[in-house]
């Protein structure tokens, strides 16, 4: 899977949000994102991704085991996927 093209991240003090980066773009729905997901969405970005590989950078950043970052990158994907940010390849369904 991957990031939405037109989708970045912008960080306002604290909190970051995902924003289109198109004209004409409904902005009455914003997604945040905490600092967790925001350090999972900077490594995804730009290229193809497995949860395994976000849980694997999880690992590396932080001092958590591999089953909890895969069981917290699978909630966020989750989320992400309800919101239409990311594009599943359906081959490798």
């Amino acid at each position: 899977m991957k990031l939405k093209e037109n989708l970045r991240i912008c960080q306002i003090g604290n909190q970051y949000i995902v924003v289109a980066d198109r004209e004409n773009v409904d902005m009455t729905r914003v997604i945040s994102l905490n600092e967790t997901a925001a350090y999972l969405w900077k490594h995804a970005d730009g290229k193809d991704f497995t949860a395994q590989q976000l849980a694997d950078a999880l690992c590396d950043e932080y001092d958590v085991s591999q089953e909890k970052a895969l069981a917290d990158v699978e909630k966020t994907l989750l989320v992400w996927k309800a919101n239409g940010l990311v594009e599943i390849d359906q081959e490798n369904l």
